[in-house]
């Protein structure tokens, strides 16, 4: 994995904005720099320097190499299999914790390439709201929060404990401690970036309002979205097989059962 420091322009490189103590990874692929530029150009301005990480690239198959670091069988059978994608986009994430950790940093924040983020996250990083938990999403979906847990970073932005782990891993804040966990849980790849272990258990939160999103309107822009989609086709007629069997397996499952319950005391937040 390939590094590119970017550092802010302007203004920005003379010290005049606010500092950041944990660093900014980007997760990219060779070849990406049309990708990547419209999130380094926010940051940028800013003032914000940032670390491009040349990742796993899973578009035409895993690297020999990565088959060793994965397992193709998913902790639930009954869900579709991964993706090359998927895996080394899983991969990317993984060793972006490992490079916390190897590097005895604090934590870090860690965007995919194609997120885009607003002023809030200037906010967020002024006041040091990465701080304030062992990971913090940036953005999210489906994402469900306690009611009575929640803190605030500004008059706009609040945090609230995550109750329920929620989709989307393309934009957040991990401690050196949350690094730990995931890098562990991952170890070897079996399940997506979004998430490898349960986070409602960790000291995890999501921000509201959102600060980040991720441009995945357009399907040719996604490395991805081609590749689940097709995949999806081929699943299809098994899945459909198996349909009654998973539904008795998921009603009698107390996995099942707990996120149900979950879903109505707490709060959904996206």
């Amino acid at each position: 994995m390939s590094n590119e420091r970017i550092e802010p322009k302007g203004r920005a490189a003379s010290g005049e904005t606010a500092s950041l103590d944990w660093p900014i990874y980007i997760l990219s692929l060779e070849g990406e720099e049309k990708r990547r530029e419209p999130l380094l150009s926010t940051l940028s301005d800013m003032g914000l320097s940032a670390e491009v990480l040349i990742g796993v690239d899973g578009r035409k198959g895993l690297p020999e190499w990565a088959e060793g670091k994965i397992l193709r069988q998913r902790l639930d059978p009954a869900k579709r299999p991964l993706t090359d994608g998927e895996y080394a986009c899983a991969l990317s994430h993984v060793n972006a914790y490992r490079k916390i950790l190897d590097q005895n940093l604090p934590g870090a924040i860690i965007f995919e390439d194609d997120a885009r983020i607003d002023e809030g996250f200037k906010t967020f990083v002024e006041a040091q709201g990465y701080a304030l938990g062992d990971m913090v999403l940036l953005g999210h979906r489906r994402c469900w929060v306690r009611r009575l847990n929640k803190r605030q970073i500004s008059q706009r932005l609040n945090l609230h404990r995550i109750a329920i782990t929620p989709h989307l891993a393309h934009a957040y804040s991990v401690s050196s401690n949350a690094a730990r966990v995931l890098l562990e849980a991952a170890t070897p790849v079996r399940e997506p970036a979004d998430w490898p272990c349960e986070l409602s258990c960790m000291n995890a939160f999501a921000i509201a309002p959102q600060v980040a999103d991720q441009k995945t309107q357009d399907l040719d822009h996604s490395h991805l979205e081609t590749e689940r989609l097709a995949l999806l086709a081929q699943y299809k007629p098994i899945k459909s097989k198996k349909k009654w069997r998973r539904l008795l397996i998921k009603r009698f499952s107390r996995s099942w059962w707990q996120t149900w319950f979950a879903r109505r005391i707490n709060l959904r937040l996206s």
